[in-house]
């Protein structure tokens, strides 16, 4: 009479749990890299649109856009790097709001406070600078399409949702 082994030897099942734990970390990771990848694809296009969108209603010149762009840029990559420092920072205290001691929420306050006062010095020094390069007028209006292009894109994105939820 001969025996049938219908399991594994115990040799071979850590070789398996470690194929297949290879095999899910490299699909997790092919994943995020497509998420990521289609968030910068995302972000290229709102730029993009940006780009169109103030440069027609600022009716900006080509001298004008050939100084104007390269600043603008300078200005929003601080702004977000000024953003996303402070938002790591806050990300755990927050996720976890029940339980921070007043110590760590007035910790908070400080930092949201120089974090508001960061942005304000940086606002002041953008309107001068698109001032002397586009005008007063240009960069006031700028300041108000700025507005009108955030909620544009809000309404763009509902739009997009409510249409995905159909």
């Amino acid at each position: 009479m001969t025996i049938i082994r219908t399991h594994t030897p115990t040799s071979l099942k850590p070789k398996r749990l470690i194929l297949c734990l290879t095999l899910l970390f490299s699909i997790g990771i092919s994943q995020a890299q497509n998420r990521g990848h289609y968030k910068k694809e995302y972000q290229q296009k709102i730029k993009a649109y940006r780009v169109s969108y103030f440069t027609e209603e600022l009716d900006l010149t080509v001298e004008e856009a050939e100084k104007f762009w390269p600043l603008y840029r300078q200005y929003d990559k601080r702004k977000d790097s000024l953003h996303r420092s402070y938002s790591h920072r806050h990300k755990t205290l927050r996720d976890s709001l029940s339980e921070i001691t007043e110590e760590q929420a007035l910790q908070l306050l400080k930092q949201q406070q120089q974090k508001e006062t960061l942005l304000l010095q940086q606002k002041k020094e953008q309107i001068e600078a698109f001032t002397r390069i586009i005008g007063p007028k240009k960069t006031f209006k700028l300041m108000h399409l700025e507005h009108r292009f955030r909620q544009r894109l809000i309404e763009k994105i509902r739009k997009k949702e409510k249409e995905h939820q159909e």
